[in-house]
Formats: structure tokens, C-alpha cells, sequence
């Protein structure tokens, strides 16, 4: 490629110039990137409510674990920005960077879920215990 000029070195200097922004423009999205493991590391104070495994320790505190990327990083947007309304998670959005809440976000949607019911125990025994039939003979009112 040439310009109208036929200057090799202006060529030579056009082609450094695009391969250096091409460059600049692919570390710039590889930085951007959510990395799932950074917002693990950063997650021990979404855990006191959300759970370790992204599983609430309430019913009024909603679960993150398998929860789309993108409503998470809006929620915690809309915390930070005021535009959703709670004291607590207000505080805890606030400090975060953009770069943090697409940490944070990309590690819950991360976490793998499983429906199912919960395991019941067994019971022990089918029939009451001996005593219960008979009576304890270790105490003088059993009948």
C-alpha cells in the first residue's frame, strides 16, 4: 500500500501506527474481560447473606449462584447508582469499580445450580423403642 506520494518510510510508519492500536485496542478488551476466579476472591462479604455457594441463608435474601451475567452486573449497578433502593446493599455496591462488579457477576453466573428436593433422612427405626411399648423397668412408675 502506498499513499498518493509513493512514500515507503510514510507506509512503513501508517502500518507501525495500526498494528500498535490493534495492539492497544487487544489488551484493552483481554483487561476488561470478567474473570469469574478475581470475584471469587473478592465474594467473602457477599457470603455473610448470599451465601459461600451463592445460595442465600434466607428467604428474603435472593440467591446469585446461576443468576444470568447480566442482571447481576445491572443490579449491582442500579445499587451503586441509587437507583435501586437498599441500605445495605447500597454500602456494600458503592465502593466497587466497574471492573469489580463484572468480577463479582461473572462468578455467581459462574456457579452451577442443581433443582431438585432435598434429602430427607430416613428414620432410624420403623417401631417405637422397646420401652415405649413396654415400659422402662429402670423406673419404678412404668406400668
Amino acid at each position: 500500500m502506498y499513499f498518493k506520494n509513493g512514500n515507503i518510510w510514510l507506509d512503513k510508519f501508517a502500518l507501525l501506527l495500526s498494528l500498535a492500536a490493534i495492539g492497544i485496542a487487544a489488551v484493552q478488551i483481554a483487561q476488561a474481560a470478567p474473570d469469574p476466579q478475581v470475584g471469587k476472591a473478592i465474594s467473602g462479604q457477599c457470603a455473610a447473606c448470599h451465601g459461600s455457594d451463592g445460595i442465600s441463608i434466607a428467604a428474603t435474601i435472593p440467591n446469585l449462584a446461576g443468576q444470568h451475567y447480566e442482571y447481576l452486573l445491572q443490579q449491582l449497578k442500579a445499587f451503586k447508582d441509587g437507583m435501586r433502593k437498599n441500605p445495605i446493599m447500597e454500602n456494600f455496591a458503592l465502593p466497587l469499580s466497574k471492573k469489580e462488579m463484572q468480577d463479582l457477576s461473572a462468578y455467581f453466573a459462574s456457579i452451577p445450580i442443581h433443582v431438585g428436593h432435598p434429602k430427607i433422612a430416613k428414620p432410624k427405626a420403623l417401631h417405637p423403642p422397646k420401652h415405649f411399648r413396654a415400659g422402662n423397668p429402670k423406673n419404678p412408675n412404668h406400668g
